[in-house]
């Protein structure tokens, strides 16, 4: 079987979606056949070693925005574009038994004979146009939009419903959960953190949006001080060390902005941290509440999307418009026993939803 897997947003940073493909692409390496090639498809060359381990694919830049400024030319949005050029590319180059995308392929021209391989795609949530889905135009819109999709993995249950509730059918949606990536792993050396995180610390894991609810966070943390919690904040991921933060917490001594850490500095963060933070307004599923889990961490989390369902008992649940509650939802999971969190962290494997993507994959190009 010839595999296409797109890959655009390998390039573009740390992210749930990338961490999903990469996750995927490594463990699919593991469950194909010996027959079987992946090729990885994307728009621009990178240096990113994972290329060098499978058939890699870069479709140049279509002719017609050659012309046009590189300000203007948002190589990121190619592949959620899906244009005609890019699917004749592919066609002309490979000879594909399915290509797995990731989006939809919105500007798709539909009046033109289907590609010779299956198309499947990768969802982690809603996606914004669909938010008028009720519409019965739009409902129309997003069935057209699908008329050439033979599969759809999303990674929750809470993503399948959202989905299947804006008008694709419940059995074209399949459940391949995420998993803990790839080297975070319990760490209990308190050591190798970098100065000067305290003994005694809250942690938050994610790149800034106000999806992410930053309100929630520092003022959450910041009333269980209050109460009389003697915790810092730990926050950690893309975009904090530049996000326009509160005059406060700048000059707090307890809140410690880390900005882009590695893998073994993020499991002992994981691993020692009195609470894992996490009260977002909505995931479609929330992999670093898992990954905390993981790591016998408790979690607080916001009751939006599929958290409830990710954390499962191995933290508290709170209203993440409600500071008051995310404060005592601290306090709360500070005595939740670690069998328990261990428990809900479960039994999610990479290995697991690479197999049950590769069925997929051969079912859908039969």
């Amino acid at each position: 079987m010839e595999i296409g897997i797109a890959t655009s947003y390998l390039d573009l940073g740390v992210s749930g979606p990338a961490v999903y493909r990469r996750n995927l692409i490594e463990n699919l390496q593991k469950v194909i056949d010996e027959e079987d090639t992946i090729y990885l498809i994307h728009y621009r060359e990178s240096d990113d070693p994972i290329y060098e381990k499978f058939q890699e694919v870069i479709i140049p830049q279509p002719p017609i925005l050659s012309k046009i400024s590189k300000k203007f030319y948002e190589v990121e949005r190619l592949e959620a574009m899906y244009n005609i050029y890019t699917e004749q590319f592919i066609e002309s180059k490979l000879d594909l038994d399915v290509l797995h995308m990731q989006f939809l392929p919105y500007k798709r021209f539909y009046w033109l004979k289907n590609p010779s391989f299956s198309i499947v795609t990768t969802l982690h949530g809603i996606h914004e146009s669909f938010q008028q889905s009720t519409v019965p135009s739009s409902r129309w819109l997003l069935k057209f939009y699908l008329r050439n999709i033979s599969a759809i993995f999303t990674v929750s249950k809470w993503s399948k419903n959202e989905l299947s509730e804006a008008g694709i059918p419940k059995e074209d949606i399949f459940v391949t959960e995420n998993a803990p990536r790839k080297g975070v792993k319990r760490i209990d050396d308190i050591s190798i953190l970098p100065d000067p995180i305290p003994e005694n610390y809250i942690f938050h894991l994610s790149s800034v949006h106000e999806r992410k609810n930053p309100g929630g966070i520092l003022q959450g943390w910041s009333k269980a001080v209050e109460n009389g919690l003697n915790y810092d904040l730990v926050i950690a991921g893309n975009g904090w060390d530049e996000y326009d933060l509160p005059q406060w917490a700048i000059e707090s001594d307890s809140v410690h902005i880390l900005g882009f850490i590695t893998n073994e500095i993020l499991s002992a963060l994981y691993t020692n941290a009195e609470v894992f933070l996490f009260p977002s307004f909505e995931e479609g599923f929330g992999l670093p509440a898992l990954e905390a889990m993981y790591c016998g961490t408790p979690v607080v989390a916001g009751n939006g999307g599929a958290l409830p369902e990710v954390v499962n008992g191995g933290g508290v649940i709170v209203d993440p418009h409600n500071f008051d509650e995310i404060a005592s939802g601290i306090q709360q999971a500070t005595q939740i026993d670690e069998k328990k969190i261990l428990a809900a962290a479960g039994d999610y494997s990479w290995e697991k939803t690479a197999k049950k993507t590769f069925e997929m994959y051969k079912q859908v190009s039969n």
